[in-house]
C-alpha cells in the first residue's frame, strides 16, 4: 500500500484519543456508568470502548482546545477546528488527503456541494 493510501485508511483519532486516560477527563465528562447504556441495555466491552473514545474526542474538541460557551461566535468554532486539525498533525498526519474521483461519480457530485473541486483530468 503506497503511503497517501495508508494515511486515508490509518485510523489516527482513534489511536490519539486512547492515549488520553477516560479517568482523567473532568468529572462532567466521564461520571456515566458506560456499561448500563440505558435500562434494557448494556453494551459489551468494544461498544463501552468506543463510547468512551467518542466521549474523549469531542472533549478535545469542545473543552480542551477552546472551552465551548454558549451563544460563541464563528471565529472561536474556527480557532477550535483549527487546534484540532494541528493536533492531527502533530500525530502524524501529515500527508495531503484529497481524494482523487471522477467527475460523474456520485460521491464527487455529493462532496462537490460542500468542498472546492479541483480539476485535474
Amino acid at each position: 500500500m503506497n503511503k497517501k493510501s495508508d494515511a486515508v485508511t490509518r485510523i489516527y483519532l482513534q489511536e490519539m484519543v486512547e492515549d488520553i486516560p477516560f479517568d482523567r477527563l473532568p468529572v462532567n465528562w466521564n461520571a456515566f456508568d458506560l456499561g448500563a447504556f440505558s435500562h434494557t441495555k448494556t453494551l459489551w466491552d468494544y461498544q463501552r470502548k468506543a463510547v468512551e473514545n467518542a466521549i474523549k474526542a469531542l472533549w478535545k474538541y469542545y473543552e480542551d482546545f477552546h472551552d465551548y460557551q454558549t451563544g460563541e461566535n464563528a471565529a472561536a468554532n474556527r480557532e477550535r477546528k483549527q487546534k484540532f486539525f494541528q493536533w492531527y498533525r502533530n500525530n502524524g498526519l501529515d500527508e495531503a488527503l484529497d481524494i482523487p474521483l471522477a467527475k460523474d461519480h456520485r460521491l464527487a457530485r455529493l462532496l462537490g456541494e460542500y468542498y472546492p473541486v479541483a480539476d485535474d483530468t
